[in-house]
């Protein structure tokens, strides 16, 4: 379970980079309250320090690397999830 966490906050993380990175239009208030509840959800489950650092993992992520990442045809940390 402790994984699926981790994985949670590494694809918050790429999801927070490719918005930026893309320069997409501000979130729509509803998706915005949706995505941050979820967000929020995610960080209580795991310890602060646990979860910077799986997000910023998933801040490093190229585009590429993300959605390969969200279809699970890549896992670089794969062996440090438990």
């Amino acid at each position: 379970a402790g994984g699926d966490r981790v994985r949670a906050a590494r694809l918050f993380g790429a999801s927070d980079a490719l918005h930026a990175t893309w320069s997409l239009p501000p979130w729509d208030p509803v998706d915005r309250r949706d995505h941050d509840h979820n967000q929020a959800i995610a960080r209580a489950l795991l310890a602060e320090d646990t979860w910077a650092a799986a997000h910023a993992e998933g801040l490093s992520l190229d585009p590429e690397q993300a959605v390969a990442y969200a279809l699970g045809d890549l896992d670089p940390w794969s062996t440090r999830d438990g």
